[in-house]
């Protein structure tokens, strides 16, 4: 094959990769997958706080991309020392249904459902539980629930941190245990089954609860000591949010800071303290870390300019 003809190829592969980018949205196929989602109104907390008291924060277990359950069973779990307290299907104190015998607050995430159920608390040991059991509409074969208000969650909880909790990143989740009986009967900590009556997969994403540790002055990723890492992580900073202005999302300041502590992260690295992360502060830590290196004992006022 000779080069105009390569060529000729070449820019026809081209041709059709641009016709392909260029089809409308709705041609592409929808492959979002149904998704378990735990959240929380506040994920950052301070090692600091926590030595005074307990700390707490509403949560949920969110449905998304649904695309139909006739029944499900679901175990919220967390990082010890985290406890899901309070937990239950999340409800409209506005309105009733029946709930065997029971008038109860009426569910809000499905229109209907045929028999549910939520146990908090093992009544043999007094472990937290927080297992839900939920079926769909119909007696013998539950039929896929219908959504009322998709914005809902599904599940409802409170989420307590306890005082004297250390600096760490914990996890609020979804169980995949499986637990083996005696009898050789396995008894899953979740299953989804689909408007068949099929089981079917769901993507979990799980809640992440940072505890922030102490600010210690220019220890910008938080590993308890002034490096020259830590200079090039407030230049990095510098460049990615002042120079490049980039979006300030939890994920690109953690890339740049190198920590998942990026509140501390960011209170470390101001060591000038005129509110704001330059070259001047990646200048002064990249001189305390080289003064400390070679066995000087340097301050902060010797080292900014």
């Amino acid at each position: 094959m000779n080069i105009r003809s390569t060529a000729r190829l070449a820019a026809c592969a081209v041709s059709a990769m641009l016709c392909a980018a260029a089809l409308p949205a709705a041609a592409a196929e929808n492959t979002a997958q149904m998704t378990f989602r735990v959240s929380a109104e506040t994920t950052y907390f301070t090692e600091e706080a926590l030595r005074q008291e307990d700390a707490q924060t509403a949560g949920g277990m969110y449905i998304d991309n649904y695309t139909g359950i006739s029944s499900m069973k679901v175990r919220l779990k967390s990082s010890a020392p985290l406890l899901i307290e309070d937990a239950d299907f999340t409800r409209d104190s506005t309105r009733t249904e029946m709930d065997g015998k029971e008038i109860v607050a009426k569910q809000c995430f499905f229109e209907d459902h045929g028999s549910t159920i939520f146990t908090r608390i093992a009544e043999d040991t007094g472990e937290l539980m927080n297992i839900a059991l939920w079926y769909g509409p119909g007696e013998l074969m539950p039929q896929a629930g219908v959504i009322e208000n998709p914005d809902s969650s599904f599940l409802s909880f409170r989420l307590r941190i306890p005082k004297g909790t250390k600096a760490g990143v914990y996890r609020c989740y979804i169980s995949e245990d499986d637990v083996v009986m005696s009898s050789g009967i396995h008894n899953p900590d979740l299953f989804v089954n689909d408007g068949n009556g099929d089981e079917i997969t769901v993507s979990l994403q799980s809640c992440e609860i940072v505890v922030e540790p102490d600010v210690l002055r220019g220890d910008v990723d938080c590993d308890g000591k002034v490096t020259v890492l830590d200079a090039q992580a407030a230049l990095r900073y510098y460049g990615d949010f002042t120079v490049a202005k980039n979006d300030r999302t939890d994920e690109n300041l953690r890339y740049a800071l190198k920590t998942p502590y990026i509140h501390t992260a960011e209170k470390a690295a101001n060591v000038d303290g005129n509110a704001r992360i330059d070259t001047n502060d990646s200048m002064a830590i990249l001189r305390f870390a080289a003064d400390t290196r070679i066995g000087n004992n340097p301050t902060w006022e010797s080292c900014i300019r």
